[in-house]
């Protein structure tokens, strides 16, 4: 039998005990707790049990003021969870937020990094070590981000165990990734050469042979000043790798992301150099760890010269073109027609 909650309760109480019973990851915590607190701000709620339309309104109209619909999707679906929590456990009707619908959005293609773009940024950092602290090691971060194409999440808990040298493989950690799945992926010879030379900074930072248990990716081994991850001492904050991005941006100008380096690299994969050669979505599917095929298919893209052989092969339309218009000039077409269209008055009179 359902519990009920006799004093006043806000979403963000509920949160609390939602996180303490079910979350176990501390970005998702921190997310839930974000916009539950920003649901009981914005709508002026002060007791769940009396929530209705009025409510809903007032949250809906001030958060699209300062965000884009994208991040009101993203903050409603975490507050739908917490609502559903509160109708199971406490019996609170929450009908008025289970019936808000999602935002329309765009779809636009992922954004991504140009090769030129690429080079540049790492060059940036390259020719000047004050840049940014530890520049190599955010140049190794960058390119392994874009060499395997894994999350922030999934590049912090990469450990020694999960390289295996010899059959040029990567294990992509179950705890980083979004679907809760583990999977290996191929290494390329780029990548397993950082990879040996980040081994070997990491066993001279802690003055000792690397256990398999360690952690390759942890900034905290060479900057002092950044603290490991509250709930594994042993790795290092994500939110290290999005506020190194942010840093690297305003200094160079180029937007870099880690997630906009997965695009770059899911682009590259489904949309081969040699317009003949048709992509491998199977591979890229399993290489970027999506559970929807339609998922990888959204970052296949033809080539604009490719498509416009195909119009002219396939429209009869194209053919057009070949047959002029007229021998004449278009000033002088334009004059023709000047004098031969008909007045105002002349158009009422018929």
């Amino acid at each position: 039998m359902a519990e009920t909650w006799s004093l006043d309760v806000l979403l963000s109480d509920l949160a609390e005990e939602y996180i303490l019973y079910n979350v176990y990851n501390l970005e998702t915590a921190r997310a839930i707790r974000t916009a539950a607190k920003l649901f009981d701000q914005r709508s002026q709620i002060t007791d769940l049990n009396s929530i209705d339309l009025t409510h809903i309104h007032s949250f809906k109209s001030e958060t699209l003021k300062v965000a884009n619909a994208f991040t009101y999707n993203g903050y409603l679906a975490y507050i739908k969870i917490v609502a559903r929590y509160a109708a199971d456990q406490y019996q609170i009707n929450v009908q008025p937020i289970l019936k808000i619908s999602r935002a329309p959005t765009p779809t636009p293609k992922p954004k991504i990094i140009e090769n030129n773009d690429y080079r540049r940024v790492v060059n940036a950092l390259r020719s000047d070590p004050d840049l940014v602290p530890c520049t190599w090691f955010w140049i190794l971060v960058i390119r392994f981000l874009y060499g395997v194409g894994v999350r922030r999440r999934q590049l912090v808990e990469i450990r020694v165990k999960d390289i295996d040298f010899e059959r040029g493989m990567i294990r992509l950690r179950h705890q980083g990734s979004k679907t809760g799945r583990e999977w290996d992926v191929p290494m390329l010879n780029t990548v397993a050469n950082d990879l040996r030379f980040l081994k070997e900074a990491v066993s001279l930072a802690l003055k000792r042979d690397l256990s398999p248990e360690d952690c390759l990716f942890n900034i905290c081994h060479f900057n002092p000043k950044c603290s490991p991850d509250p709930n594994d001492s042993t790795k290092m904050r994500a939110r290290y790798v999005t506020d190194m991005m942010k840093n690297i941006t305003a200094r160079t100008g180029i937007r870099i992301g880690a997630h906009r380096l997965r695009h770059t690299t899911a682009t590259h994969l489904c949309n081969p150099a040699d317009p003949n050669v048709p992509p491998d979505i199977f591979f890229a599917q399993t290489f970027l760890g999506h559970s929807d095929i339609r998922t990888t298919k959204g970052y296949v893209h033809a080539d604009i010269s490719h498509r416009r052989g195909h119009m002219e092969k396939y429209l009869p339309i194209a053919n057009i073109g070949e047959i002029p218009l007229s021998r004449d000039p278009a000033s002088v077409i334009l004059e023709k027609w000047r004098h031969k269209a008909p007045t105002t008055t002349q158009r009422k009179i018929r």
